[in-house]
């Protein structure tokens, strides 16, 4: 499955190559001197190139190997339709012009498979289960049950996550208080303080540049970097909040492993091998996942597994690692939890 995942992104990548190379090389076309020598045929060549040669190329790469399906396939025909019009003059377009109604219909498709699709992920976001609940998990289920398994559905599952912790961060869906196999991680730590410094210094910072260079007549280079800083903003306020919100959580013979928006995993209880405190004087191997890293404190759990185990984080990216180390705020509660797990299914 992974290796399958890798060549989807290889192709996708490819073909990104491919549109890009051919941006570029119709805008030095375009403003060369042979360009308004041979005007018409070079016009022409280039609207083949793009309306012909391109979706040809996404057509065996993406279509075939199904990695992207048909409504996908008609908007990528619709971007090199546009693309090749913003480039090539206004009275070189009448090769262009005979198809544009074709892409009219083209995009009247692509909205409604967009609805029926944005319709299926709702429905089947509300059919899961609201036991255990957790946002990023139940929306990366609901796209990938609709999308497939693919990087658009990794890409916009990070990207809604982000919207919903930094954006929506006020809002927290009514829970019960944390029952005897939930667990915190960020409770006994200065997880919470320095991320609040960090943040208030980032904001402060930006203000103060983003004044600076529009004194200095730099509006582009300003807003630029401000639109940048907000984002950084959102992604700490998203994490943050993400961080608070997740829980690790041991159920139905596995342990839901949850460290905000960086790594979510699932650990069977037959896949763990031994599980001991650490003080602070423990210094992990390299190969050891450390997960209190990311919560700015040391870990006080070691937990090995007898086999590698995938660690997922945003936008797709998985690890293998059969080592972790982490900090949980109940370590004792947790620690006898998991060795109950273990005994119980050995």
């Amino acid at each position: 499955m992974n290796l399958l995942y890798d060549n989807r992104f290889k192709m996708v990548a490819l073909f990104s190559l491919f549109f890009l190379s051919a941006v570029i090389a119709a805008h030095f076309i375009i403003r060369s001197s042979v360009f308004q020598h041979n005007i018409s045929i070079l016009s022409n060549a280039l609207s083949v190139d793009f309306i012909v040669t391109l979706p040809f190329c996404a057509w065996m790469l993406l279509v075939r190997k199904k990695i992207i399906n048909f409504p996908l396939f008609l908007t990528i025909v619709s971007i090199c339709y546009f693309t090749v019009i913003r480039l090539l003059p206004q009275q070189q377009n009448l090769l262009l012009q005979s198809v544009k109604y074709l892409l009219a219909a083209t995009e009247l498709i692509s909205v409604v498979w967009l609805f029926i699709k944005i319709k299926k992920i709702r429905r089947f976001y509300r059919r899961l289960s609201s036991s255990d609940f957790d946002f990023p998990e139940k929306l990366q289920q609901s796209l990938e049950s609709v999308l497939g398994q693919n990087k658009i559905a990794d890409i916009l599952a990070a990207e809604f996550v982000m919207i919903r912790y930094g954006l929506f961060f006020w809002y927290k869906r009514k829970k019960e208080p944390y029952q005897p196999n939930e667990f915190s991680i960020y409770k006994n730590t200065s997880f919470a303080a320095f991320t609040g410094v960090l943040l208030f210094m980032l904001i402060l910072e930006t203000g103060l540049v983003h004044l600076l260079l529009l004194h200095f007549g730099h509006e582009n280079i300003a807003l630029g970097l401000l639109i940048s800083e907000i984002y950084t903003v959102l992604f700490i306020i998203a994490y943050i909040t993400s961080v608070k919100q997740r829980r690790i959580v041991i159920a139905n013979n596995e342990i839901k492993i949850r460290i905000g928006l960086l790594y979510t995993a699932q650990i069977k209880a037959a896949q763990i091998e031994n599980i001991s405190p650490v003080n602070a004087s423990f210094i992990p191997e390299k190969a050891v996942l450390n997960l209190a890293k990311p919560i700015f404190d040391q870990p006080n759990l070691f937990l090995k597994l007898n086999e590698p185990v995938a660690f997922s984080a945003a936008f797709g990216i998985r690890k293998y690692v059969s080592q972790i180390t982490l900090h949980v705020d109940c370590k004792e509660d947790f620690l006898e939890s998991v060795k109950m797990l273990v005994a119980h299914n050995s």
